[in-house]
């Protein structure tokens, strides 16, 4: 007799921007990104995609961090914040805005650079720069 073992699984929702975008000879492209979620970004050519690299992308992170025990749970919000707590009593708050929102250039660069933590060779990788 096979015995059935009973796995609990979580499902988790992300909000996930897709913003348009151009390369410096015209062609289009789309940004996506889980601002929750650090680390969460990522682009394509088209729409479709952008959404189905950041389905991965989110899948990978969640994956590591389930793997390594450093997962955040939703507690509660109020207004535009969210605020998350850690089984080790650790707590974050994320601000949310209007999705009709869009990132300046510069800070587009500084999400890449600082909250991402991409390095060059990443972006290389992902071929967003030659």
């Amino acid at each position: 007799m096979h015995r059935q073992k009973q796995i609990k699984m979580k499902t988790y929702i992300f909000k996930v921007t897709i913003e348009k975008d151009f390369f410096e000879d015209g062609r289009e492209a789309y940004h996506a990104y889980a601002p929750a979620l650090k680390g969460a970004a990522t682009w394509g050519y088209s729409k479709e995609e952008a959404i189905n690299n950041i389905k991965e992308v989110i899948q990978m992170i969640v994956e590591s961090r389930i793997e390594h025990h450093e997962l955040f749970e939703f507690d509660r919000q109020m207004g535009s914040h969210q605020h998350y707590y850690h089984p080790d009593s650790r707590r974050v708050t994320i601000s949310f805005h209007s999705p009709a929102e869009t990132f300046p250039p510069k800070t587009l660069k500084r999400i890449i650079e600082e909250q991402a933590e991409w390095t060059e060779a990443d972006l290389r990788r992902l071929k967003l720069l030659k």
